[in-house]
């Protein structure tokens, strides 16, 4: 927060996810938290709104730098396959703000930010944000890749993200930009045999057998029942 306001911001949303396997375990701890950011925000002069999400599994598809700029770009330029979970985490986020600055009426936020979205506004100033910045790049996977597929049909029950995080970390993210977890299935999905779960991406043959490794010794990154 001392940095935000050190670089000038008024307003700021923050979303703390909470579960099982997220930073945040309980929504009592979440709450405390929001006490403790929003008191102070408040003593160094920053609007400071807190909001209290779903952290039961990985939002949008990819884990990693190029793989998350991957999802955020579908979402931006509006693609048919752009991770919905992220649309509506951003538009939540981004509506909260909204209001938060008090320039549009409150319950509007969310229908405002959908509006820009969707009319291509904000896939435009982000790219005139990044040319003002340096240079718009695009983002591309890692050339070594390996598929994970279930092993038996059912429910998908859990994802553990502190697993998976470690699992894209030790395939070279974020060190390697291009590298991480491309995630295919989300909890409560139906899983038939052989289905693919997740891809694995890697800057070097090396890095894909750490992370593979490590898959081979924790057969609870992702439970099917």
């Amino acid at each position: 927060l001392s940095k935000k306001a050190a670089a000038g911001s008024t307003h700021v949303v923050i979303d703390i996810p909470v579960g099982e396997t997220a930073k945040v375990r309980s929504t009592e701890m979440a709450q405390k938290l929001q006490n403790h950011m929003e008191t102070v925000g408040k003593a160094v002069g920053l609007n400071v709104k807190v909001v209290i999400t779903d952290g039961t599994q990985p939002v949008g598809r990819g884990i990693g730098p190029a793989l998350e700029a991957i999802d955020i770009l579908k979402v931006l330029k509006n693609e048919a396959d752009a991770p919905n979970d992220l649309t509506e985490r951003a538009l939540l986020l981004a509506g909260e703000l909204l209001e938060l600055s008090g320039k549009v009426k409150p319950g509007t936020g969310n229908q405002i930010a959908r509006q820009v979205l969707e009319s291509g506004k904000a896939y435009k100033k982000f790219v005139a944000i990044c040319k003002a910045q340096g240079r718009f790049s695009k983002p591309v996977f890692a050339p070594y890749k390996i598929e994970i597929k279930a092993e038996k049909a059912g429910v998908l029950e859990r994802i553990d993200n502190r697993k998976i995080a470690k699992l894209a970390k030790l395939s070279g993210a974020p060190q390697s930009q291009s590298a991480g977890i491309l995630l295919n299935i989300s909890l409560g999905k139906e899983v038939e045999e052989n289905q693919l779960l997740y891809t694995i991406y890697a800057e070097s043959k090396g890095e894909l057998n750490y992370a593979m490794e490590y898959k081979n010794k924790h057969d609870d990154i992702i439970t099917i029942i």
